[in-house]
């Protein structure tokens, strides 16, 4: 009966974790707490160390922290700058930073940082502030910002490839 009662209550709509309110929370096989917001969802295992924000239209795309507050950090970033979209999604901006990473703007305010020398290859989205996506190299890079285009701007193959293909 306490086994019922515990994953009825980890299912209940509404929940409320942290004082804050949210949409649904469940645990996953391995015991990682998720938490799904809306348009974003917060994956929590503090046993092994696992905090991570996932941003709906970066599909299995996450942005990894060492701890909650930094989580938290992430989400209220997320709540206070909203969505914002633009109506043809492109690159607006290319420079080089003194350091010699190459910095792509686009503009939705949204950016990619690539150093193929130092391996840095991050993505900002617009609504995360200075949080970012680190990835390990170019090719990963390409696909992450073409799940940003195709799920946050219902862009075609070809319209995702001629941006990505051009980083």
């Amino acid at each position: 009966m306490k086994k019922i009662t515990t994953l009825i209550l980890a299912f209940v709509f509404c929940s409320i974790f942290n004082n804050k309110i949210y949409a649904d929370i469940s645990y996953s096989p391995s015991g990682n707490k998720i938490i799904n917001n809306n348009n974003y969802a917060l994956v929590i295992n503090e046993k092994n160390n696992l905090y991570e924000f996932y941003l709906d239209y970066l599909g299995d795309w996450s942005i990894k922290v060492n701890n909650q507050n930094e989580l938290n950090n992430i989400e209220k970033t997320y709540k206070e700058l909203g969505e914002y979209k633009v109506k043809n999604f492109k690159v607006s901006k290319i420079y080089y930073s003194p350091s010699g990473n190459k910095i792509i703007e686009f503009n939705d305010y949204s950016s990619l940082v690539i150093n193929d020398t130092t391996k840095i290859y991050e993505f900002y989205p617009t609504e995360l502030g200075d949080w970012h996506v680190n990835v390990k190299n170019k090719t990963e890079l390409q696909n992450v910002i073409k799940t940003y285009m195709d799920y946050k701007y219902n862009m075609n193959e070809q319209q995702q490839n001629n941006i990505s293909n051009n980083l």
